[in-house]
């Protein structure tokens, strides 16, 4: 409720969690308690009641904006053990896919020296109604060793076990939130951040970094305002609302269906690493090396890129105008004119 001097709040009992986090709405059971804070911060996930109550008061310009999922991908994780074979690498990513069964794995590392894979397949695939399909962990084994074989040396029976118990997981589907990701109240303030404001698949693990990078700057925001919350949330909203609906579009960019999609994926990749290679003080290194620099913004880097391809649509023009001028005049040397 905000239409006192500080957002007042009905507390209740949470749903119980089913270990999957999507979109749809559950709402959770009223014990009749309400209580004002000053302020509230709606770190409550993608399916938060926080945004939700937002985007009904008719004081504010939250509105949720939630995106088809036109390339559904369903998931399990399983830990990998390098350390099982002496010499193994355990600091880099590892990657490995089988085309038959459309089923794909990436691997990361995990400070204690191991690795924890992520398995990705579709719901039509013929991987995920083997792994639907499994129910105990020598089965596991063998299905991952036959459509994984670099894995086999780095599995373990617990973790097989484990892995055959758990549920085939979704993907959440991108998510934004635009207008306000904030209410101010004379003595108080609401605040939305971390996935409440934004959902991405976590192909690239920026949802999770920019959630962290959220918590950050509220308490930054806190710092500089002082005991002002309200004017601390108007902060905070000033400087990470841009930076979460950027997020969620560079990463749909990111996500494209069929070979169209990896072609639009793999195209500007492939573009901007010649022309950084050809041209480094005018052309930035690609998009995703440019989201492992902490340096960087979402925003500054779609800035970046779409002033790189005028530059690049520039030239291009200045060769092709060039080009006709010196077609046009070995033309009229070689007529005599």
């Amino acid at each position: 409720d905000l239409s006192g001097e500080r957002p007042l709040l009905e507390l209740c009992s949470p749903p119980a969690a089913d270990g999957v986090e999507d979109e749809a709405e559950e709402e959770c059971d009223p014990d009749g308690r309400t209580e004002a804070f000053d302020l509230v911060v709606g770190a409550d996930g993608v399916r938060s009641a926080v945004r939700e109550s937002l985007s009904a008061d008719e004081s504010t310009s939250t509105r949720t904006v939630r995106y088809a999922d036109k390339n559904e991908r369903r998931y399990k994780t399983l830990p990998l053990h390098p350390s099982a074979v002496p010499g193994t690498a355990a600091d880099l990513n590892w990657g490995c896919r089988n085309g038959t069964l459309d089923l794909g794995m990436d691997a990361l590392p995990t400070k204690e020296g191991e690795m924890v894979a992520v398995l990705l397949v579709k719901p039509s695939s013929p991987a995920y109604g083997a792994m639907e399909g499994l129910s105990t962990g020598a089965e596991a084994r063998a299905f991952l060793s036959s459509a994984l074989p670099p894995l086999e040396p780095y599995l373990r029976d617990d973790d097989l076990d484990r892995f055959v118990q758990r549920p085939v997981a979704r993907l959440p589907k991108f998510m934004l939130v635009e207008g306000q990701i904030h209410a101010s109240l004379p003595k108080g303030g609401v605040v939305l951040l971390g996935d409440a404001i934004k959902a991405v698949k976590p192909y690239f693990g920026q949802g999770a970094n920019s959630a962290l990078e959220d918590v950050s700057v509220l308490a930054k925001c806190l710092g500089e305002c002082g005991d002002d919350p309200a004017a601390a949330a108007a902060s905070f909203d000033e400087a990470r609302a841009e930076q979460a609906r950027a997020l969620v579009r560079t990463s749909r960019s990111f996500d494209g269906r069929g070979p169209l999609g990896t072609a639009r994926f793999l195209v500007p990749l492939l573009l901007d690493i010649q022309l950084n290679k050809l041209l480094p003080r005018v052309f930035s290194p690609p998009m995703l090396r440019g989201l492992q620099d902490e340096r960087n913004t979402f925003v500054g880097l779609r800035r970046t890129k779409r002033r790189e391809r005028a530059v690049l649509l520039g030239l291009l023009a200045g060769m092709a105008a060039a080009a006709r001028a010196v077609g046009g005049f070995v033309l009229r040397r070689s007529a005599g004119v």
